[in-house]
């Protein structure tokens, strides 16, 4: 219940005065009561120490308006006076200057040229020395509104004064009278117009409240006349209710947040109390308490609320005693999703369900940050929304879902149709998505399509989705038709510490037709390193391929399916495949350092576990997969690497970095590539079942980097061209251990700077294993030399 506290009356008092006075009107011609423009403004008989007094009548108020003039004793007679009026308006009934009988109150009318028009009574008092009276006593409420006194002259007079209830004990008074001062016990008040004073008085008693005071006149003479002032507070007829607070415990410790008060009844005359509840959320056990707008009984009181059919009625008896008003208090369960269609909106009344399917949010990032925050596990889309409606058309991207400021991270986004993708589109000069905040987003069967996001500096882009932040998104759905700097369809972006580490997963669905503008050309080892048609990876970003395909995809840069310029090297960091395929992609620079039609591992890793890149094209080298210098890992384990196209023989797979073919692996072409003798040391590794059917080629250019180990077996090396290594190449450790199947021909094994002794261990099935090459004016012949499973090099 709520509580009113009682404190002391506070009035304002007018006395005479010595001159004229045009009393409450504002200055200049805003005139108090004249807001319609048209009113009387002046009012004088020209009499020497006339007093004027207009009362105010708040603005809006046509009633007739009061205006007394207070003559000095000596005029005897009112019978016949003649008033000068300034007023505003057309013209005022009776006019100016026209003689009146005062001894009753005068009515005037001022008409304005619009039609509108205002009344007034003029009255007039003439002093008497021997009497003071009180002419108007009025209080003025909370929001300038007047409780006006009822004046009844009398031995004593007295004054009767009704306020609503509610209203403070501390009110301004508004006070005219005649004689020379006005007083109250224990109060002393000066005789300046406006003064307020402090009573000690308080309301008191039962309902209704009365406040009693007497006031006393003194006249010229020093005469004295007594009122008695009454102020009855009568009581309310509000049966409102303030507040009603519903609890899920008898503890009243843990409060359902959002209980709405209805304005106006429904058909049956009752006021819904709408008690909105999660999805789910158990009814039988809660508990209200309610507090009342003014003093009144509620029935059933605090506590356990109990519903008869979905419904729990609460009769509120005014403090009246005879007013009455019923509410119905219901439960409103949220719905399990949240949805969003184009034409929706966000800014439901709290007292709908807002997201509802029939109520449906506009915006995706309004609804997604909202189900973040309400616990809400899945958003639906109903049809397609575009930047305009349905996203925004401002800043980077159409769809902007940051959940940096929300504690729940994780919601599902989906179509609302199973069999109809919904489509989120976007226009140039935006990407369609960005996902920041720590956000842990699931897409099911949906579209992104139509971003181009042209970017202003090297390493800006996402044409289709952008993620960074530190988050993480599970897609299934169609990623297509995006363009932009780099990341034609998705960028993934993550810092270097430990702690950010965002990543994005393809479980199903494809990623195709992108495209990526970027082709700074220079030393693929700085950050600015441009391309990845479908998919980019920028620092500690991962990217899983689990099912799916990255397909016709396009770049003027590296990395015509995907580019990785990670930060990490591992087997659970990087670009990680388990399944699907990735073909059909296209590098189309013959700058370098570009390539890597399929994929191009500038930093980081690339870990192919399943799956096929195939008919993939660079205008230069590594067709498939380009793995360049130095923080490279391209680990292939059980993959299919074929029908690529790419410069000589690094149409599968170019390797200037770290190698390691693994499991049932096959491949076609495999070009080792030693640039410039300065680069780190390049390895290649070949163990278990791996097939590579037409070749490998180890070149040359001045250094000494390249390692090659076989390890286990059998290692499969078929076709014209089973290995062919050149000048200061050499075996890692000069050891094979496995064997090698089928049987070799003649070729150049060793040459030049390291013709010492070289062991292979292992099974070898050998026909001719013996060589002869010329090599910078040197003739050096070797043979294999084989004792039980030991075969030897050695320079004859």
């Amino acid at each position: 219940m709520k509580k009113f506290c009682v404190l002391p009356v506070i009035f304002a008092v007018c006395t005479a005065c010595s001159s004229p006075m045009l009393e409450w009107i504002e200055s200049g011609t805003s005139f108090y009561g004249l807001s319609d423009g048209v009113g009387i403004t002046s009012f004088s008989f020209g009499i020497p120490d006339e007093e004027v007094i207009i009362r105010p009548r708040p603005p809006g108020i046509n009633s007739i308006t009061p205006i007394t003039v207070i003559l000095p004793s000596t005029v005897l007679d009112v019978t016949n006076l003649s008033p000068v009026i300034e007023y505003i308006g057309k013209y005022v009934l009776p006019g100016s200057e026209m003689s009146r009988d005062f001894t009753s109150p005068v009515p005037y009318t001022v008409y304005g040229d619009n039609g509108s028009s205002r009344a007034y009574k003029v009255s007039v008092i003439v002093k008497a020395s021997t009497v003071g009276e009180i002419i108007w006593f009025d209080l003025e409420l909370p929001g300038g509104s007047m409780a006006e006194g009822s004046v009844v002259q009398g031995s004593p007079g007295t004054i009767t004064i009704h306020v609503p209830s509610g209203t403070p004990s501390v009110l301004p008074a508004k006070i005219v009278q005649t004689g020379k001062s006005l007083s109250a016990p224990g109060v002393s008040i000066p005789p300046d117009p406006g003064t307020t004073v402090s009573l000690t008085d308080t309301f008191s008693g039962p309902y209704p409240h009365t406040y009693m005071k007497t006031y006393t006149v003194t006249a010229e003479d020093t005469g004295t006349k007594d009122y008695i002032v009454t102020v009855t507070v009568d009581p309310s007829a509000d049966t409102g209710i303030f507040d009603f607070k519903v609890f899920k415990d008898s503890a009243l410790a843990e409060r359902i947040p959002n209980v709405v008060i209805g304005q106006k009844p429904r058909s049956d005359g009752k006021i819904p109390i709408v008690i909105q509840v999660p999805y789910g959320t158990d009814e039988k056990d809660m508990y209200a308490t309610i507090d009342l707008n003014h003093p009144g009984t509620v029935s059933p009181g605090n506590g356990l609320i109990t519903f008869s059919d979905q419904e729990a009625v609460y009769t509120v008896t005014a403090e009246d005693g005879i007013t009455t008003q019923d509410y119905v208090a219901v439960v409103s369960e949220g719905p399990q999703y949240y949805y969003v269609k184009a034409g929706g909106k966000d800014d439901w009344p709290d007292y709908y369900n807002g997201g509802s399917e029939s109520r449906p949010f506009k915006t995706l990032a309004y609804a997604v940050q909202k189900a973040a925050k309400d616990g809400i596990e899945k958003v639906l889309i109903i049809g397609d929304l575009t930047a305009a409606n349905g996203g925004t058309t401002s800043g980077d991207s159409a769809f902007n879902i940051d959940l940096s400021l929300s504690a729940n991270k994780k919601v599902t986004i989906g179509s609302n149709d199973a069999a109809t993708p919904s489509t989120l589109r976007g226009a140039s000069p935006q990407r369609v998505l960005s996902i920041t905040g720590g956000a842990d987003l699931t897409f099911e069967n949906i579209n992104v399509t139509g971003g181009d996001f042209p970017g202003i500096v090297s390493g800006s882009g996402g044409g289709g989705i952008y993620v960074g932040g530190n988050s993480m998104v599970d897609f299934s759905g169609n990623i297509t038709g995006n363009r932009a700097r780099s990341g034609g369809g998705v960028y993934v972006e993550a810092g270097t510490g430990g702690s950010d580490h965002s990543q994005f997963i393809l479980t199903s669905g494809t990623i195709t037709s992108n495209t990526a503008t970027g082709a700074a050309s220079g030393d693929p080892n700085v950050a600015a390193m441009e391309g990845g048609g479908g998919v980019y990876l920028k620092g500690n970003a991962d990217f899983l391929l689990d099912g799916g395909t990255i397909s016709n995809n396009r770049t003027a840069g590296a990395g015509g399916g995907v580019l990785v310029n990670g930060n990490n090297i591992g087997p659970t960091d990087g670009f990680i495949m388990v399944g699907g395929q990735i073909t059909d992609n296209r590098s189309t620079s013959g700058t370098y350092p570009h390539g890597g039609g399929g994929v191009y591992v500038a930093h980081g890793s690339f870990n192919m576990n399943g799956g096929e890149v195939i008919d993939n094209n660079a205008v230069r080298q590594g067709g498939g997969v380009f793995v360049h210098w130095g923080d490279t890992l391209f680990n292939a384990n059980n993959a299919t690497i074929t029908g690529n196209i790419g410069v000589g023989s690094s149409r599968d797979i170019c390797n200037r970095g770290t190698t390691e073919l693994q499991g049932t692996t096959t491949a076609e072409y495999v070009y080792i590539w030693d640039y410039d003798g300065a680069s780190p040391v390049q390895k290649f590794t070949l163990t278990d079942n791996v097939r590579i059917t037409t070749g490998i080629a180890l070149a040359y250019s001045g250094g000494n980097n390249n390692f090659i180990t076989f390890t286990a077996g059998p290692i499969t090396l078929s076709g014209v061209d089973p290995i062919n290594i050149d000048l200061e190449s050499h075996l890692e450790d000069g050891t094979f251990a496995g064997y090698l199947e089928p049987d070799w021909r003649t070729k150049t094994i060793l040459a030049g700077a390291y013709s010492t002794l070289t062991t292979m261990v292992g099974r070898f099935k050998l026909n001719s294993f013996i060589g002869s090459s010329t090599v910078y004016g040197l003739s050096a012949n070797y043979e294999i030399v084989v004792s039980g499973t030991t075969g030897t090099f050695e320079r004859k």
